[in-house]
């Protein structure tokens, strides 16, 4: 199912904005875990203790949920608090600059929520790819399991996307910001200036390659003297988390190593700017590498308009530098030594390079949600131990 729930209680019996309504779709794959998957899931007491869950939810809390499975009530608490800050941000952002996205560098109280939705995101995961990662008689994963979970991740993934694409690559036609008077409010998508990032297209991306990396990369078991006694290969049980997911956290830190080269290390030449109110047919000076100071000479903005072109890109938050707004951080009219870059079309607040290392952070979700729910403490049978944490509190025991 595309959508779901982000609390015990339906969505539409929250009154918020149309915009948070089809957020929800951030939230994806978070329809908990059926009654009968291994492992146990930690009740609301059980995980705030820290202890080992139960398994068995409160009896009122589950006749209050409209879902038929079980929930994880910290993950659903992270999902309704970052639902809360994100309608708060978007409301408030354009009376208070400084609680809205960054437009460039530095951090605000906004740039929060995306992280905490890959975040949860991979959490989720954890729970929902587990029916395909069962292993056979033999301690072997099952490859038409396996199969299937690609597919259900490649078709979920093309959907967010789509979906994205739907929600954020149109244009509003006319919103008055030249002539308050004349606004008309008509939402449409042009195939030449379509925008093809976005949050839900971000998401989509790191939700592909985490739950492919999920279904189809080794797990590492190391032996001792050639046997691996029970819960004990690798270490502890917290160091057997890491250990066993070797490879995917390999892969993880490759992007974001990948993201760390190509900033500093992609020669970015002059460019000439075809789009934008004031910078039509402009020459923009760069011939460096490693600029990151402001958007016109940086990597990020390279390789949008290489890959992307110029024409699905914008100005929209660049528009809000110090060096293009008298109102910085917010909107305003642009200083009398505004450069020339200042409208062009440049770069995408979601665009390819910054999404590269949004698998790592994903891939943290899927290690917290692994720990959380089972561990994934392999061991000589085939089971697996169980952990259960409340936002990092106490481990319980294993299986």
């Amino acid at each position: 199912m595309l959508f779901c729930q982000w609390s015990t209680m339906s969505i539409d019996q929250y009154h918020v904005s149309s915009g948070a309504q089809n957020m929800q779709e951030l939230l994806i794959d978070v329809d908990g875990v059926d009654g009968n998957r291994q492992g146990s899931l930690s009740d609301s007491a059980g995980a705030g203790q820290g202890g080992a869950g139960t398994g068995a939810p409160d009896a009122a809390a589950k006749a209050r949920s409209p879902s038929k499975h079980t929930r994880l009530v910290s993950l659903d608490m992270v999902r309704g608090l970052t639902m809360a800050v994100m309608i708060l941000v978007d409301e408030i952002g354009g009376v208070y600059p400084r609680v809205n996205h960054s437009p460039w560098n530095y951090v605000t109280f906004a740039d929060f929520v995306m992280p905490w939705f890959l975040m949860m995101v991979g959490t989720s995961m954890a729970f929902s790819l587990r029916r395909y990662l069962r292993l056979d008689n033999e301690g072997r994963r099952v490859p038409k399991k396996q199969c299937e979970g690609t597919k259900k991740v490649i078709v979920r993934s093309i959907k967010l996307y789509l979906l994205g694409v739907v929600l954020q690559g149109g244009q509003w036609i006319d919103d008055g910001e030249d002539n308050p008077n004349k606004a008309d409010y008509t939402y449409g998508w042009n195939l030449t200036t379509i925008r093809f990032c976005g949050i839900l297209n971000r998401i989509a991306w790191a939700y592909l390659v985490v739950g492919l990396m999920e279904l189809w990369l080794p797990v590492v078991t190391p032996r001792v003297n050639g046997n691996c006694a029970r819960s004990r290969c690798g270490g502890s049980p917290h160091v057997q988390v890491f250990v066993h997911q070797a490879w995917k956290w390999l892969l993880g830190f490759s992007t974001l190593l990948l993201y760390l080269l190509l900033t500093f290390f992609t020669y970015v030449p002059d460019w000439v700017s075809l789009y934008g109110k004031n910078s039509t047919n402009v020459t923009i000076r760069c011939n460096v590498s490693g600029h990151i100071a402001t958007p016109e000479c940086s990597a990020a903005s390279f390789w949008d308009r290489t890959i992307l072109g110029q024409a699905h890109l914008g100005e929209w938050m660049s528009k809000r530098l110090p060096e293009c707004s008298v109102n910085s951080p917010g909107a305003g009219p642009l200083p009398p030594d505004a450069p020339a870059w200042c409208t062009a079309y440049m770069y995408d607040p979601e665009g390819l390079l910054a999404s590269v290392p949004t698998v790592l952070t994903t891939l943290l979700g899927v290690h917290y949600g692994r720990v959380l729910k089972v561990g994934n403490v392999h061991t000589t049978d085939g089971t697996e131990g169980s952990q259960s944490l409340f936002f990092g509190g106490g481990g319980g025991g294993t299986t």
